[in-house]
């Protein structure tokens, strides 16, 4: 079976409006342009999604913080996939995060609040 290469299933055409600074006056009226538009280029922390928890409007992980001692912390960011959550905000790479047991954990911590 043929496939086409994967450059081609990515490109797509777009038609955005925008304000472009045009002082040297070489853009006309009902002129068209080509280029390249990049969104979304951030740094993250790549977890799995079962090291997240969904509290109310919040999301957490819990991180370990010593031998036998645990921290629940908020995180922002988004899913990449079913299987990994990209954090944006709230862990650092160096950190250890929960990934097996959390929302047992998170049943502590809830206790604590309380």
């Amino acid at each position: 079976m043929w496939a086409p290469p994967l450059t081609q299933l990515l490109m797509h055409a777009l038609v955005v409006r925008c304000e472009v600074d045009n002082s040297e006056g070489l853009l006309k009226p009902e002129m068209f342009v080509s280029g390249t538009l990049e969104v979304g280029k951030t740094q993250a922390v790549v977890i799995p999604t079962s090291a997240v928890i969904q509290g109310r409007n919040v999301r957490y992980a819990i991180i370990k913080t010593g031998d036998t001692t645990f921290s629940r912390r908020p995180i922002f960011g988004f899913a990449l996939n079913a299987s990994e959550f990209a954090v944006t905000d709230g862990l650092e790479a160096h950190q250890t995060v929960v990934i097996k047991g959390a929302t047992l954990l998170n049943q502590r911590f809830l206790r604590e609040e309380d």
